[in-house]
């Protein structure tokens, strides 16, 4: 009886700990969605107010328009955000961000990971 008693206790405790962990993952891919819906803001306003498109995540600081970029709350890490670029050579820059998992980002349209060249 002992055994069985223990037994329910582990799975009960495995279970808790199994939806604690999908509501912490939960959480990070809500702030990660809140993350890029910021960085996609301040891309177009950036874009409105200085009539042209930032070359790099970084410009986006210097400007002003952010106080640091921010950090991805799924791997703890600011540098694995990804940016499309524009194609039109009339008009360059970053037209989109998005999230990577990886540190070094995805290349999009010949892209730097932060940074249009």
């Amino acid at each position: 009886m002992q055994k069985k008693t223990a037994l329910a206790t582990m799975v009960a405790v495995l279970a808790f700990l199994a939806g604690c962990a999908t509501d912490s993952r939960k959480a990070q891919e809500e702030a990660l969605q809140q993350d890029l819906l910021t960085l996609r803001s301040v891309l177009s306003q950036y874009i409105l107010d200085l009539h042209r498109r930032p070359r790099s995540l970084d410009d986006l600081v210097e400007a002003g328009y952010l106080k640091a970029i921010p950090t991805n709350p799924i791997n703890g890490r600011n540098d694995t955000w990804t940016v499309k670029c524009s194609t039109n050579p009339k008009d360059p820059g970053i037209e989109r961000i998005d999230a990577s998992d990886s540190p070094v980002g995805a290349m999009v349209n010949h892209c730097d990971r932060r940074q249009c060249s």
